[in-house]
């Protein structure tokens, strides 16, 4: 059984570029205008390139404020330990995007301190309530937006696939299959998994790239900058695929899928004009007094 259903085809998508690198002009940030420049080469796409090291991200204290409890309606959603914190800029920049490309160096096996820092408040919009004050903002709306992800590190095995598989939980993340236009071999399937060239110095701006290779064939860097091309027209294919699915799936008037968190609160009764008590009044949540959680330890199994 099928039916005919039209929907306006969507011109461009745009692609968001995040840089996580403390350097602002390394090889991660060139890595990553590299392959925003493959993904334009579709066509189709738009793109935008921020270095998050010309943003500024305190440390999570665990203060939970972000997590809107108790928060006033209507006061900005922001890190209220750190009024300067810029978390809510980035968030609104991946708001406005369809698809998202965030690249790392790789310290010590691990992700960078930038990267985990502008992490923890930008999922600050995952919180429960969030979506309620900023709708479309939430960090939870990154499902519908396609993710890559480029890894740089030293050596061969340096981390890049442990990073690589950290951050790529949950949501649909795309890998760097290989085209047509960019053959097998490459340096990686998964995603942009990127090793410095023998001939450079790992430091050197350079040192992913065929001009770097004092090996003929620079068989390394050619398999970096495919899988780095490949990533990039991966990433806008996906994205105006998911786009356009959105779009007709609204249009068939199938249902949605809702996040719903904490139906039933229980952490202590509500501050008057805070956003929790609007939802509790509109019957979004559930208050659970101290009473009936005593009577539930009576309980037993």
């Amino acid at each position: 059984m099928t039916r005919k259903i039209s929907v306006e085809m969507p011109e461009k998508v745009k692609i968001l570029g995040i840089s996580g690198s403390p350097r602002k002009n390394g090889n991660t940030a060139a890595q990553v205008k590299y392959c925003l420049k493959s993904a334009e080469s579709m066509g189709f796409v738009e793109t935008e390139y921020i270095s998050l090291a010309d943003y500024h991200f305190g440390y999570c204290t665990d203060c939970k404020k972000c997590i809107v409890f108790n928060k006033p309606a209507g006061d900005p959603l922001m890190c209220y330990d750190d009024p300067l914190d810029q978390q809510k800029v980035i968030r609104e920049k991946e708001a406005q995007a369809d698809a998202l490309l965030v690249g790392w160096p790789v310290y010590g096996g691990h992700l960078p301190a930038l990267v985990r820092m502008a992490e923890e408040h930008t999922y600050s919009g995952g919180s429960p309530f969030f979506n309620e004050e900023d709708p479309g903002k939430s960090a939870r709306d990154r499902r519908y937006k396609p993710r890559a992800y480029i890894a740089q590190a030293g050596q061969h095995f340096g981390g890049q696939e442990r990073t690589h598989a950290y951050e790529a939980r949950g949501g649909l993340v795309v890998g760097s299959w290989p085209t047509l236009e960019d053959p097998e071999p490459q340096a990686s399937y998964m995603g942009g998994i990127v090793t410095s060239v023998d001939g450079k110095s790992v430091y050197a701006n350079d040192s992913w790239t065929t001009g770097a290779s004092r090996i003929n064939p620079p068989l390394t860097a050619i398999r970096n900058e495919r899988t780095l091309r490949n990533l990039g027209r991966w990433l806008a294919v996906s994205a105006m695929m998911m786009k356009i699915g959105v779009s007709l799936f609204q249009a068939a008037g199938l249902p949605a899928l809702t996040d719903q968190y904490f139906v039933r609160y229980a952490a202590g009764k509500p501050k008057p004009g805070s956003v929790l008590e609007r939802l509790i009044k509109e019957g979004k949540v559930t208050y659970v007094p101290p009473e009936e959680l005593e009577s539930r330890k009576k309980v037993k199994a």
